[in-house]
């Protein structure tokens, strides 16, 4: 009890101290000061799903939304989409600035999950009921329209990302008994690009989860996939050039990508970094090159039954926000939040009873 007395007291302190902001000495409102992360949260009791955000140093924490639930960064201008905790056939809108909230998009007789906005605040991405993706435009920040659906194997563990530059889909789908890779562009409203997994590998381990990673140039998908026999392979494809390099892991066993900044070293070899995060529960950084890994080094180490999950970077300031939670399938992803600084090569405890954080991008 006394506990989660003290987690509300520092949130309503907090809250006290950033509404000073919300309007000047006229009463007039004004935009609200953006923290530098957002996250997914429970009290204490594990009553609900809250939304709130913090500064990197750990200061000004905010109760953003009660009962929400966040799954992808902020856009560049502000937004977040969001689902209810406790009804998830709408699919929300907020804005950090204004602290406003629209309905986007509902569906009564269906369930959505992981809604992602494009960077550029002009596309929401949602999956609808495990077996297709809606596709829906903003305009002008108040009018939705549903522009397209993707349907996709019906699988829950298949997930899909937006590229950086906002232009492009990849998601992975079943086609004739066979999993492909497809980009779909937005502009285009088609697929401009379809891959079969099964070119680079033997026979896929079905019962993986597939999963593409952009780089931040969003030229180049990294994506992970295990063979029956056991074997681990990291797949990277740069699109502009169709050109494909198959990685063998040996015995590193991949529960998500995070692609760094893709490095040249010379005309002829890309040498580039990747965080991950293993199955074995610690983050390591593997550097490569066009053909083999050349380095692994751990830095984040994790306990036994801990595993780090949930890596985000943000390219600006170097570091990396993660998770340390007690079990890998654990529904609601809660654990420590912590922040990776690449510059100092020093982990630091940001809080408790988390979800995944997201950087603001500001514009």
């Amino acid at each position: 009890m006394r506990k989660n007395w003290i987690y509300w007291f520092l949130i309503c302190l907090m809250s006290i101290t950033t509404a000073c902001n919300v309007c000047d000495n006229s009463g007039v409102p004004q935009d609200a000061i953006l923290k530098e992360i957002y996250f997914n949260s429970k009290n204490l009791n594990n009553e609900s799903m809250n939304i709130l955000g913090i500064n990197a140093e750990g200061t000004n924490l905010e109760e953003v939304l009660y009962n929400s639930m966040l799954f992808s960064p902020p856009s560049k201008n502000n937004f977040i989409t969001y689902l209810d905790y406790y009804n998830s056939n709408r699919i929300y809108l907020y804005n950090l600035k204004k602290k406003s909230t629209r309905l986007a998009f509902e569906d009564k007789s269906s369930f959505f999950y992981n809604p992602k906005i494009s960077d550029n605040g002009k596309y929401i991405v949602v999956n609808k009921n495990h077996v297709s993706l809606l596709i829906i435009k903003i305009d002008n920040d108040s009018i939705f329209n549903l522009v397209g659906e993707i349907h996709t194997i019906n699988n829950e563990f298949f997930d899909f990302t937006i590229s950086p530059n906002s232009q492009k889909l990849a998601y992975f789908t079943n086609l004739n008994d066979k999993i492909f890779l497809e980009i779909y562009d937005f502009t285009q409203t088609k697929v401009t690009f379809r891959y079969d997994l099964n070119q680079e590998i033997n026979k896929i381990d079905e019962s993986d989860k597939f999963i593409a990673f952009w780089s931040q140039d969003s030229d180049n998908i990294f994506y992970f996939i295990k063979e029956v026999d056991g074997s681990n392979n990291l797949i990277k494809i740069m699109l502009s050039k169709s050109q494909i390099n198959n990685y063998n892991l040996n015995n590193i066993e991949i529960n998500e990508i995070c692609p760094i900044d893709l490095i040249i070293n010379s005309e002829s070899l890309n040498t580039f970094d990747i965080f991950i995060s293993a199955k074995s529960g610690e983050i390591s950084m593997l550097t490569l090159n066009d053909k083999e890994i050349i380095n692994n080094r751990i830095i984040a180490e994790a306990n036994q039954n801990e595993f780090c999950k949930n890596l985000n970077y943000n390219y600006n300031t170097k570091c990396m926000l993660y998770n340390k939670v007690n079990n890998l399938e654990n529904i609601d992803n809660l654990g420590n939040l912590y922040i990776f600084d690449n510059n100092t090569t020093q982990n630091k405890y940001l809080f408790s009873n988390s979800g995944a954080g997201y950087w603001v991008d500001k514009e």
